[in-house]
């Protein structure tokens, strides 16, 4: 029977199936939803094995860390409240802010380069997010798992749901950029507060929408309190610290702690005692926000504090992160003291401390990543067409032979110095070794070098392009330490754009070079292939947004080396021929638009950076080794930048079309160009604000202008005449000498509080009231041709309240009715000034003599006009035509000033602040906004991505849309 049981329900089926009869109706079967990934995790029932500790992640401005090296930074664990120190991720590396989750297993650390996770405790990290992700501000675990991730940063706010392998930028477009700080709340993880620049928002599914709630200000901290899921405290910066009963719906002010309100902590034994990290110390109440202590002995001379922390075994003991240090309490935050080292001194200096946990820290197994060889696959089909390159610069060869012979004796040169401490320069020991001049000092002293290596881009990119261009002759050791640095070894990816483009280029060239590297040996904790596709990705989109709204560092005599020396290392060695040509079309692009712009090897105009030496002497442009090289025509430079051997043996030759429009200056001509202002982060609407430029060449000066306002931070320089003439500082400009933390809060993600104080640090002079570079919202300029306007409206209150004009010796300038005249060369120069100054003498005994003007804040303004020998015959003649015309005229309003000017062709300028209106013989005049480049020489349209460049006999056609090359003759 039992046989026979079995048996007849397979029939019965079989039966059912051939006849097409239906099958039995039961009752249906509910689908099982599929599980979201985020709740896909069960802890073991025994938990992990964990040891209390101490977490904070720390930036280093100066001096030495709690462990005794110089400059670290990254996320730093104690396990002896705080007496000694570990770093448990990447050093040198910036980071923000790191949160733990359950079991203190998984841990997740916001840094510059995307989110460092950990699945061991923080013994091993992996890089997550790639290059979209980028200046991560802090991150937070969500309630559901520790696989569900919130990161907030500079653009944005971005998800995971698979412990930080993939992310979403959840909600796109987001009404908001940039966000520092973000929590979900802890019983329904669909609702998180999201912290902006410009407010509080709120999403109530899994930021798939948002809504505006709250005070518009910048929100700085969120705190869920600990005994009610219903309060929320609020830490703003303008409006101090607010609370919330109803989930974040509506704020009440919490009047006494101050107006800047960055960390918020309560007791956990007297949840009422609340403790709030201000703009210098401490604020505390221990009547839940009635009445307030501020508490700033025992810290440092300015010392924000970012967060505090009780001690969970001790409530009484009370930890602080400050911006100069690492402070603590025994008596519940009443006095504090800075952690010392056991040698008595100072455990932080000069660092910037954004987070503190304390908890149960997985200590545990680790889990370190795969050890399988790692692959690389490369798209090796070419694009159609060719590069175009048969007919180039005649004397390439020998241009090219005398900057290696010259790098070759500074080599030679520094060798015989290193006893003084000095190393050889890696670029310049390309030609030595290339050369077969390499011996046992010059390998030692390489080997030296790479024993204390650095951690950024400015040390990946020479290490990378001296190992691909010298790999042949290196001994075997020095080629492992060169892996050893680049494939292992933290690198930053920087903060600006030549950053990027060096560590990407670096990044992309070390993976096609060991793709064999495994994912544990790589300092990412990625794939070969990750690494290679995420540096790649990079690459396209940068070449994209070039070649369709412009370059965002751009036309800078000091960076032009950071450009161009990673586009020529990329054409000569990807194996990517897309790549190859995309970098060779890039190196064309930039080459045209130096030598439009250019005069006898000098860039002229206005410019994105540069520093005050190379504001006013032509020597020190870093640029003008590269116009040696492809053009010709000048001697080469005494200061050649050794970065110009990546061109000096690569494969890359510039076409003659491009070579045509560098020396070509029979006719004067007008070239106007669209660039982008850098990444702006805060309190400008547009990402990337176009950059209007305008350029009048002739055979003998270049006048141009930018706009005016803040266009680049630290180093703009908005206008400027250049001249060949007898001197080294052949050129006149003037600038407001303007600094402010809101000005850099635009483009870099720290707290703007401290911000000057860290671009002080590195760059020197951005306080100096005499500096000669800076961008300032009070200035504006209106140019035709070869007259320009440069107006200010300098409020009295105004950091550095005056105007510098700077006139060089060699212009033998004298001062009539109100005009300074002076000739020089074949150029003459004329400006009128409005208000009486004073002239000092050139206060840098280095620089070449000259006179700064120096004139009070106000409305004011400069008006220029330029001659030269064979449109205006003598000086003379050029002198009386200047002082026969009516005198230029200003109008001061409650708005700003007006000025007009009829010049000695007869053509009449007006700018009015009030509108920002430029008008040209009475008519409104607005820059070509549209178009990308307009000349003889160039011409495109924004947003195509399409280029012409016309030379004497050709005009060459860059299609980077198919990455196609047309040369066709005129």
């Amino acid at each position: 029977m039992r046989y026979h049981h079995l048996v007849l329900i397979p029939i019965a089926i079989l039966l059912a199936l051939t006849t097409g009869c239906p099958q039995p109706v039961g009752p249906p079967v509910p689908d099982v939803p599929e599980i979201p990934a985020y709740m896909n995790f069960t802890p073991p029932a025994d938990g992990y094995e964990t040891e209390d500790a101490l977490l904070c992640t720390i930036y280093f401005y100066t001096g030495d860390n709690i462990g005794g090296q110089v400059r670290p930074t990254g996320p730093q664990i104690s396990l002896d409240e705080g007496q000694t120190w570990d770093n448990t991720a990447w050093d040198i590396i910036i980071t923000s802010k790191i949160d733990v989750g359950p079991w203190g297993k998984w841990a997740y650390s916001a840094c510059g380069n995307g989110v460092l996770a950990s699945t061991d405790g923080g013994r091993n990290w992996r890089l997550t997010g790639g290059w979209e992700q980028a200046e991560i501000q802090d991150v937070k675990i969500g309630p559901e798992s520790p696989l569900v991730v919130w990161a907030a940063g500079s653009y944005g706010l971005f998800y995971s749901e698979d412990g930080a392998k993939t992310w979403t930028r959840p909600g796109d477009p987001q009404p908001f950029r940039y966000v520092g700080t973000a929590l979900p709340d802890r019983e329904n993880g669909d609702r998180v507060l999201i912290g902006t620049e410009v407010g509080l928002y709120i999403t109530d599914d899994r930021a798939q929408t948002y809504r505006r709630v709250g005070p518009e200000v910048p929100i700085r901290s969120i705190l869920q309190d600990i005994r009610n899921p219903e309060w929320f405290w609020l830490g703003t910066d303008g409006m101090g610290l607010m609370k919330s009963e109803d989930r974040g719906e509506n704020w009440m002010e919490i009047p006494g702690p101050g107006d800047v309100v960055n960390g918020i902590t309560q007791n956990p034994d007297t949840p009422e005692w609340l403790v709030c990290g201000i703009k210098h110390g401490i604020s505390f109440s221990m009547d839940d926000g009635t009445t307030w202590n501020e508490i700033t002995e025992g810290f440092g001379e300015f010392s924000p504090v970012y967060a505090t922390l009780f001690d969970k075994d001790d409530p009484q003991k009370m930890y602080a992160a400050a911006r100069d240090g690492f402070f603590f309490s025994e008596d519940g935050g009443l006095t504090w003291g800075r952690k010392y080292n056991d040698e008595g001194n100072g455990v932080l200096q000069n660092a910037l401390i954004i987070d503190l946990w304390q908890g149960e820290l997985y200590r545990g197994d680790e889990e370190p990543g795969s050890t399988e060889p790692g692959t690389l696959a490369i798209d090796t089909d070419p694009p159609e067409g060719d590069d175009h390159r048969e007919n180039f610069a005649p004397g390439y060869e020998d241009r090219s032979q005398a900057i290696i012979d010259l790098l070759v004796q500074r080599t030679e040169d520094r060798l015989a110095d290193l006893d003084e401490g000095r190393h050889v320069d890696l670029m310049s020991a390309i030609a030595y070794i290339r050369e077969g001049h390499a011996n046992d000092a010059l390998w030692d002293d390489i080997r030296v070098q790479f024993e204390d290596w650095g951690h950024s881009m400015f040390h990946s990119f020479p290490a990378i392009t001296f190992y691909l261009y010298t790999q042949e002759f290196l001994p075997n050791d020095i080629k492992e330490i060169l892996r050893e640095n680049l494939v292992p070894h933290y690198s930053y990816r920087g903060d600006t754009e030549n950053h990027w483009l060096m560590h990407y280029t670096g990044l992309f060239l070390a993976s096609q070079s060991w793709p064999e590297s495994t994912e544990s040996e790589w300092y990412t904790g990625r794939t070969t292939q990750e690494n290679y596709d995420e540096a790649a990705g990079w690459l396209n989109e940068w070449t994209r947004i070039t070649s369709t709204i412009g370059q965002g560092e751009f036309d800078s005599p000091a960076y032009y080396i950071t450009y161009m020396a990673p586009t020529i290392v990329l054409y000569e060695f990807a194996d990517d021929p897309v790549i190859k040509r995309q970098a060779g079309m890039i190196a064309d692009l930039l080459l045209a638009d130096m030598g439009a712009e250019s005069l006898d090897g000098r860039y002229g105009g206005g410019h994105s950076r540069m520093y005050d030496e190379q504001v006013i002497m032509g020597s020190e442009d870093r640029s003008t080794a590269f116009f040696y090289l492809f053009f010709g025509d000048i001697e080469i430079p005494e200061t050649v930048h050794p970065w110009i051997i990546t061109a000096a043996y690569s494969e890359y030759r510039c076409p003659q079309s491009i070579t045509d429009i560098a020396l070509n200056r029979d006719e004067p001509y007008v070239h106007t160009e669209v660039k982008r202002v850098r990444n702006c982060m805060r309190y400008i609407d547009e990402l990337n604000p176009p950059v209007y430029k305008y350029n009048y060449m002739t055979p003998d000066y270049a006048l141009g202008s930018l706009q005016g306002g803040i266009l680049q931070p630290i180093q703009q320089h908005t206008w400027d005449v250049t001249w060949i003439g007898s001197a080294d500082n052949t050129t006149c400009f003037s600038l407001h000498p303007y600094y402010s933390a809101y000005e850099l809060a635009i483009f870099f993600p720290e707290d703007p509080h401290t911000l000057t104080a860290s671009v002080q640090s590195q760059k020197s002079t951005y306080t100096n009231p005499d500096k000669l570079n800076s961008s300032s919202p009070f200035e504006r300029t209106f140019q035709h041709e070869d007259t320009l306007i440069a107006a200010y409206n300098i409020p009295d209150d105004a950091t550095h309240p005056h105007v510098t004009l700077y006139v060089p010796g060699c212009l033998n300038a004298v001062e009539e009715n109100g005009w300074i005249l002076g000739h020089d060369g074949n150029t003459y120069v004329a400006i009128h000034y409005f208000d009486e100054g004073e002239w000092i003498d050139e206060p840098v005994e280095t620089f070449p003599p000259s006179q700064r003007l120096k004139i009070p804040a106000g409305q004011t303004a400069f008006v220029v006009e330029i001659g030269r020998v064979d449109e205006d015959g003598s000086f003379e003649t050029f002198r009386e035509n200047i002082l026969s015309l009516a005198l230029p005229t200003i109008t001061v309003t409650e708005i700003g000033p007006s000025i007009r000017y009829t010049n000695r062709h007869g053509v009449t300028l007006e700018y009015h602040w009030d509108g920002d209106i430029r008008r040209l013989n009475g008519t409104d005049w607005q820059f070509p906004t549209d178009r990308l480049f307009v000349s003889r020489f160039m011409d495109a349209d924004v947003d195509t991505g399409v280029i012409g460049i016309t030379g004497d006999t050709s005009t060459r056609i860059l299609d980077f849309n198919n990455l196609t090359i047309e040369e066709l003759p005129n």
